[in-house]
């Protein structure tokens, strides 16, 4: 199968962020190459795939607890970007 949207199809379906980002780089690489090719016309069959609406545990966002030093402090600058604002 050497259809662009159907593959991209198939790397938008996984969930590991790192494995799209390679596998998307690659598909780019084969495309520039004229490895695979677009056909508009060409039906998408998506009904196998489940795609992911958000990562089971985002990588970036930490647990913010108020009871630590940095916690304390995120309510404090809160405070202070709120009173200001307000002015």
């Amino acid at each position: 199968m050497n259809d662009l949207r159907q593959i991209a199809l198939e790397i938008l379906a996984q969930t590991d962020a790192q494995f799209k980002v390679n596998h998307l780089l690659k598909l780019f690489k084969n495309f520039q190459q004229q490895k695979i090719h677009l056909d508009s016309a060409t039906k998408i069959d998506s009904e196998n795939f489940v795609l992911p609406r958000r990562p089971a545990k985002p990588e970036l966002v930490s647990k913010r607890r108020m009871d630590t030093l940095s916690g304390v402090w995120r309510v404090f600058c809160t405070h202070l970007l709120t009173l200001n604002l307000m002015r």
